[in-house]
């Protein structure tokens, strides 16, 4: 079972977020 790392995992959030709030 691969594991993803926290920072990358967390990363993706931020990603959703950005695409959540495009008027960043």
């Amino acid at each position: 079972v691969e594991q993803i790392p926290l920072p990358l995992l967390f990363m993706r959030t931020v990603i959703q977020a950005i695409d959540a709030f495009p008027a960043l």
